[in-house]
């Protein structure tokens, strides 16, 4: 796009997702307002040219301080911008996007519309259960307990369905679902975390153990990580491009492909379900999958270390090994900081203080690093806040 000012939009568009070089004269005030600016002027020039912009923002409970506060300077010009702005969270009063949700409701006024998804009534309830469990003999009794368990919770119905199917309770015939002998004797767990345990247990071993390392990797994981720290011995074809068991936990309803460049990844369909599936393993598994996680990653992608150094560092503390997690704690906390996010950045320097104050023996010059980089990075945070 051509135009005054778009060279410094992109400039600082590029310094916002960590790919632009710092300037001497940047702090974190100038950035914060540089990023609002290029953010409000690439959505300006899009709705120019395409009104209007449908700029959706999904699970914003889980925003950290810096995009909420980017979100907020957004939602000020909203009401001057060819913009529909659709922010999807949680009820969680305690998240940090929670802010948002505030800030929408004072600044926009009769341009604010805000939707509240209730649990299912009665009626309601029934009209979805007819629909997912349109299965020809089934006893009124199992319909009525799946009801009653649900409690208006659509995911805990579609979780029931997955599981009829995945423990052959139901069979397919001339385009219809029939229930099979034993469906009357079948156990519905009470809650959602307990229906999702019951079917990660009926997942095939070599599954479960991928859903489960691919749970410590994280929500979201690249195939070709989960590749290297769950090899499958004889098969190495495939290690660069598609692990075989994702399709396995995908046809499950388990992940789902979140990206394809500059490499596959998948996502847990349901953070539920990751957390399941990492809740499944000993603490003694999750320390020695997060130690071979982090060499993993150091292996694979030697040249990222800067930008991976968040998860390095999540890791390696996870792992157990604090002499590697300390390093890692400090350089995301100068990135986050030489990208003006302070409140990351004193989180980042915060944690390297704690774990340094819980090794006697560390080099008391990285304690003085730690320190002089917290004060850095809080020094404003008043203001920010």
């Amino acid at each position: 796009a051509e135009g005054a000012g778009r060279p410094a939009t992109a400039e600082h568009l590029l310094r916002l997702l960590g790919l632009g070089e710092p300037r001497p004269d940047d702090t974190p005030e100038r950035l914060h307002a540089a990023y609002a600016e290029a953010l409000h002027g690439l959505v300006s020039a899009l709705g120019a040219d395409h009104p209007p912009v449908v700029l959706v923002c999904e699970d914003v409970h889980w925003a950290d301080a810096s995009s909420v506060a980017l979100m907020s300077a957004l939602l000020e010009r909203a009401p001057s911008t060819p913009v529909l702005l659709l922010l999807v969270m949680r009820p969680d009063r305690d998240s940090g996007g929670w802010s948002l949700l505030a800030a929408a409701r004072q600044q926009l006024a009769e341009s604010f519309t805000e939707i509240r998804l209730e649990r299912l009534d009665d009626a309601t309830s029934r009209l979805l259960v007819g629909h997912l469990l349109q299965i020809e003999s089934l006893p009124p009794g199992l319909r009525r307990l799946v009801l009653d368990k649900a409690e208006g919770n659509p995911f805990f119905l579609e979780e029931v369905v997955r599981m009829l199917i995945e423990r052959d309770l139901v069979e397919r015939r001339d385009g219809r679902w029939v229930a099979r002998p034993g469906i009357g004797h079948l156990e519905v767990p009470a809650t959602v975390q307990g229906l999702l345990t019951s079917r990660i247990d009926m997942l095939p071993t070599d599954v479960r153990r991928a859903g489960r390392v691919a749970a410590v990797i994280g929500r979201q994981f690249p195939s070709r990580l989960l590749a290297k720290v769950d090899p499958i011995p004889g098969d190495e074809e495939w290690a660069a491009t598609l692990h075989p068991n994702i399709a396995a936990l995908e046809a499950h309803g388990m992940v789902r492909l979140a990206a394809t460049r500059p490499e596959p990844e998948f996502a847990f369909r349901h953070a539920l379900i990751h957390d399941a599936m990492y809740s499944g393993l000993l603490k003694r598994e999750r320390r020695e999958l997060h130690r071979e996680i982090a060499t993993a990653i150091e292996e694979l992608y030697p040249d990222r270390a800067e930008e991976l150094a968040p998860a390095l560092a999540r890791h390696h503390v996870e792992g157990g090994d604090p002499e590697r997690a300390i390093g890692y704690l400090m350089t995301a906390g100068a990135g986050a900081l030489a990208r003006g996010a302070r409140v990351e950045s004193h989180g980042f320097y915060d944690q390297a203080h704690r774990v340094l104050e819980a090794s006697p023996d560390a080099d008391p010059t990285l304690r003085i690093d730690a320190a002089i980089g917290r004060s850095r990075a809080g020094s404003t945070l008043s203001l920010i806040h």
